[in-house]
C-alpha cells in the first residue's frame, strides 16, 4: 500500500499458500466497483483485491499456459479485456466484477494482513536518476 501523502509504503503479507502464487498474475485493472484484478499471467484464475477490506479471492477457471495475458483494461462496458501475450485468445473478465461483491464470506475470500516489516518511506525505496 502507497500512501503518497505520508510518502510511505506499506507491504502486505505473502498469500495464503506462500511460494505456489508467485508468478501468477501480471498487471492489475482497477474496476468500477473499487476492487483490483490480477491478470493471469501463470495462472488458471483471476485474482481479485479488494483494498477497502485488505480481502483477496481466486476465482474462475480458466486454462492457462506460461506468460498467458499481459495487463489488461477496463473497458467502457464494465468488462475487464487480458491482452494476451501467449494465448490465442483475448480472456474477457464479466460484468460481476463491475458491481459491489455480495459474498464476502465466501470460503475462496482471504484477509491479507500487513507484512511483518515496518512501513517504510517512499524516497528510501526510489532509485536517484543520474
Amino acid at each position: 500500500e502507497i500512501d503518497v501523502k505520508s510518502r510511505m509504503v506499506t507491504p502486505y503479507g505473502m498469500l495464503p499458500g506462500g511460494e505456489q502464487f508467485q508468478d501468477k498474475w501480471n498487471g492489475g485493472v482497477l474496476a468500477p466497483n473499487g476492487n483490483i484484478y490480477g491478470i493471469p499471467w501463470r495462472s488458471s484464475s483471476i485474482l481479485e483485491f479488494d483494498p477497502e477490506t485488505k480481502a483477496i479471492r481466486l476465482f474462475g477457471k480458466i486454462t492457462a499456459t506460461n506468460y498467458t495475458w499481459h495487463g489488461g483494461v477496463c473497458i467502457s462496458n464494465g468488462r475487464i479485456i487480458a491482452v494476451p501475450y501467449n494465448s490465442a485468445q483475448v480472456l474477457e473478465i464479466g460484468e460481476r466484477v463491475c458491481m459491489p461483491s455480495d459474498d464476502k464470506d465466501d470460503t475462496s475470500t482471504m484477509m491479507l494482513q500487513p507484512a511483518p516489516t515496518v512501513s517504510q518511506s517512499l524516497s528510501s525505496m526510489l532509485m536517484p536518476v543520474p
